[in-house]
């Protein structure tokens, strides 16, 4: 998810269904080589944008970190 929100892909769930190897019309000798799950649904998932935060915000944070965490209203 996080890579899709920083490059710009569309992420999706494939909702899986175990046990479906009898209804794909497999012969039994070869039913080993099908693997045991297969999609049954793909839901398109949503993405949120990261935002990056105002520069005001940012220099509150850097006088934050230059007196420990304190600060005084006037400051």
């Amino acid at each position: 998810m996080l890579s899709c929100m920083i490059w710009g892909g569309n992420p999706y769930y494939a909702h899986l269904d175990y046990g479906k190897k009898d209804e794909l019309g497999v012969k039994d000798n070869y039913k080993s080589d099908v693997p045991d799950e297969s999609v049954s649904d793909i839901i398109n998932l949503p993405v949120y944008k990261i935002a990056r935060p105002k520069i005001d915000s940012l220099k509150v944070l850097e006088i934050l970190v230059k007196n420990y965490g304190k600060i005084k209203k006037k400051n």
